[in-house]
């Protein structure tokens, strides 16, 4: 009997041995899931949008408040401003990268529906007691939520398979800085704190929580969007092997030096804490992912990765050239200067590393090396965000107009961003499912 018609027994059939080796080499195709199960699998169908929507709330209420449609009597709206766009916005995204991500590079068991519900549940009630005033019950639901979240990844970390990237021993050091410094701020609203509490708190949190995950999660994923192979992907292997733990190390030590930077920080070294921070920063991230060397991949992706390093480096060099430079550096222009930071750097890094997660988990890998004209309008418009929200403290006379036309920026940017591409996070890749 000839190759061709020799044949093998499947499924009580005979099938031809072609037959045969085009179903084996055919992507398997599973059933169809609805959206509420591909929620639970990947968490980021879920948070992405509902972030999206919270970080236009926060930063409509400077609108609001200057035509008088809300008046805040219990709390200043900069702590709700900041409050929404730090755990409702960025955590919001963090919270849905990765619970997507952990259960993969873990090769562990993906969260569970219940486990996504009550991080909902917490989520949106944090949201409602924000806008309701409530920071400390606000500040509460967030701890719970860490607490929750934290418990699912240290579950899924004993079961592991796989070790994770070394450099994500920064995001585990990004988790513990959200709680302890939300623990402090809790702990600063009953009134029985140490001063220098509350604002140690309020720098783990704001910065701790958003800067330490991005540079572990930049070592490992920034170089792809540069066309170059990361430095923190190892083979599969359960246990540390020697260059894995070298590079957890680095990383840590390099996470260690921020935390220092905030304490000394919060005892009035600001000036050398911001020069801590941008060396840090700036060699850990041009060293892990290349940021500065020429592309091999095209389109707006790698672009607005690098404007974002470049905000988030440049906004502790800026810090550190005033307060050396300036014999009065006002609090509201610092406050000024850490939107280059909070927008320019967190806000556009997040947008960036959201569009290549769905658009990678929809099948659409391909689109990510074009210059998508809504996601370019977005970098345009936060950059214009930055610009004219820096600006406003520095122009007293014109403070409340420009803080008005940073709002627009930001809402038109977002929005024809979120209007591009949420409509992705209903469709999934069936051959990577497969």
């Amino acid at each position: 009997m000839s190759m061709k018609e020799d044949a093998t027994l499947r499924n009580g059939s005979m099938v031809p041995l072609k037959k045969q080796t085009d179903f084996v080499l055919r992507p398997l195709r599973l059933p169809k899931r609805g959206f509420p199960q591909l929620c639970a699998a990947e968490p980021f169908r879920i948070f992405f949008p509902l972030a999206l929507v919270v970080s236009l709330v926060a930063v409509m209420l400077w609108p609001a408040i200057s035509w008088e449609w809300i008046t805040f009597t219990k709390v200043l709206p900069k702590e709700v401003h900041g409050r929404l766009l730090v755990q409702g916005f960025v955590g919001g995204f963090a919270f849905g990268f990765l619970g997507t991500a952990m259960p993969n590079v873990l090769a562990s068991r993906k969260f569970t529906g219940l486990e996504v519900v009550v991080l909902l549940v917490l989520y949106l009630a944090m949201i409602g007691c924000h806008l309701s005033q409530k920071l400390s019950w606000g500040d509460g639901f967030f701890l719970a939520m860490l607490v929750v979240f934290g418990m699912g990844l240290v579950w899924r970390f004993a079961k592991r398979k796989d070790l994770p990237p070394p450099g994500f021993v920064l995001v585990a050091g990004g988790l513990l800085c959200a709680m302890v410094g939300t623990a402090l701020l809790l702990t600063g609203q009953s009134g029985t704190a140490d001063p220098a509490g509350p604002q140690l708190g309020r720098l783990l949190l704001y910065e701790g929580f958003l800067l330490l995950p991005v540079l572990g999660i930049g070592a490992f994923l920034f170089p792809r969007y540069f066309g170059m192979k990361s430095s923190h992907i190892f083979p599969v292997q359960r246990m540390p092997a020697s260059g894995w733990t070298g590079k957890a190390l680095v990383a840590a030590a390099a996470g260690a030096i921020v935390i220092v930077s905030f304490v000394m920080q919060a005892r009035g070294m600001e000036l050398a804490a911001a020069w801590m921070r941008f060396v840090v920063c700036g060699a850990y991230l041009s060293v892990e992912t290349g940021w500065w060397r020429k592309s091999a991949k095209g389109g707006i992706m790698p672009w607005g990765l690098r404007l974002g390093i470049l905000f988030t480096i440049g906004s502790y060099l800026s810090h550190g050239v005033l307060h050396a430079g300036l014999a009065y550096f006002t609090p509201m222009q610092q406050v000024a200067i850490s939107h280059l930071l909070y927008v320019g750097g967190f806000g556009l890094l997040a947008l960036m590393v959201g569009t290549r997660v769905m658009l990678g988990h929809a099948g659409q890998s391909a689109l990510m090396q074009r210059w998508l004209k809504p996601v370019v309008w977005m970098v345009v418009l936060v950059i214009i965000t930055v610009l004219t929200r820096v600006t406003a403290d520095f122009m007293p006379e014109s403070m409340a107009s420009h803080r008005i036309y940073a709002a627009f920026s930001w809402v038109l940017g977002v929005l024809g961003w979120g209007v591009f591409l949420l409509p992705w996070v209903r469709e999934r890749n069936e051959e990577e499912e497969g």
